[in-house]
């Protein structure tokens, strides 16, 4: 017995909180989209931007980014843009694992390229009573995108908001009846993860869980809470041996406010290490962790991404300074 015999804990939340206060205003439900990435296409969509505008996605962005990107538009590899100078309508700019970097490149690329759209993709990123910058002039709009399946474990739900306004779902449920056939067959518990995929991006309908959370529950509360957990768990990481190779900029963004939800542990460490880590901490912990590549530079335009074992620090990590003991 290694005191550690609890579900297993995954880099995101695998269900929202419980016991919240009740929500004050269900018109949060006129905001959510299914999920995060048609957020992403809606936003791009309301910049006017189609097929022939190339917009700059990072390295190792998902699929799901790029497929959300390229419902429309299409993406191309942002550090070949950056290598090659390749000009293009629009970036999409990933705030990895929660984790903010230094805007001010971003700020002065809005000054000098007219028209050029950002949008930031904040899905992880827990502390959205802050905004990722302030727009340098006027006609430059600030464009976010937040995920409650990255944020609070819900079943999907995506949130797109510019210049501080949170923008209205005004999709018409074409897909009602899909949603409905999903979520009723016999095997949709056994199926749970690729149909939640296929909902995310594929129904115009909240998933009927979310709905029915987000109706009880408020969600800013929520928001607040989750934030609470992933600085005290971040702190604790800050305050030992384990990120010692933690460049300072990441220490900064938690004194600015930052509430990562991810972690990135081990680095320069080889890939034999790496994953041996990961085996005992998934043998020891139950804590599913994953090789990853993190951004070191806290730069988006000049990236240097290393392999490492991204950790979770969201609300359902428990026992944590006892894990982090064990760890070092």
């Amino acid at each position: 017995m290694n005191g550690f015999e609890n579900e297993i804990t995954g880099l995101w939340r695998s269900a929202p909180p419980e016991g919240l206060p009740a929500v004050d205003d269900k018109s949060i439900n006129r905001y959510l989209f299914p999920g995060a990435r048609q957020s992403i296409t809606c936003a791009l969509k309301l910049k006017g931007l189609g097929r022939e505008h190339r917009v700059a996605v990072p390295e190792w962005s998902s699929h799901c980014v790029i497929s959300a990107v390229s419902q429309c538009c299409t993406p191309i590899p942002l550090r070949e843009v950056v290598d090659y100078n390749i000009p293009v309508d629009a970036l999409l700019l990933y705030e990895q694992w929660g984790w903010p970097f230094n805007y001010a490149k971003i700020v002065d690329l809005l000054e000098k390229r007219d028209g050029l759209v950002i949008v930031c993709d904040r899905v992880d990123s827990c502390n959205i009573a802050r905004p990722a910058y302030s727009p340098p002039g006027a006609g430059m709009d600030l464009i976010e995108v937040f995920s409650l399946f990255k944020l609070l474990g819900t079943p999907g739900g995506g949130l797109l908001r510019i210049n501080g306004k949170y923008i209205v779902n005004s999709t018409e449920s074409h897909f009602d009846n899909l949603t409905e056939i999903l979520w009723s067959t016999p095997s949709a518990r056994i199926e749970y993860p690729r149909l939640l995929d296929l909902h995310k991006g594929a129904a115009d309908s909240l998933h009927p869980d979310l709905k029915r959370w987000s109706e009880k529950y408020s969600f800013f509360h929520a928001v607040q809470r989750e934030e609470k957990f992933r600085r005290k768990h971040l702190r604790s990481f800050m305050d030992s041996p384990l990120s010692s190779d933690w460049p300072r900029w990441m220490f900064s963004a938690f004194e600015k406010g930052a509430a990562p939800g991810i972690v990135p542990l081990f680095r320069g460490r080889t890939i034999e290490e790496i994953d041996g880590f990961n085996r005992y901490i998934y043998d020891e912990f139950n804590i599913r962790c994953a090789v990853y590549h993190f951004n070191f530079s806290g730069d988006p335009m000049d990236t240097a991404y290393e392999k490492c074992l991204a950790f979770p620090i969201h609300g359902q990590v428990g026992n944590l300074e006892k894990i982090i003991a064990r760890i070092e």
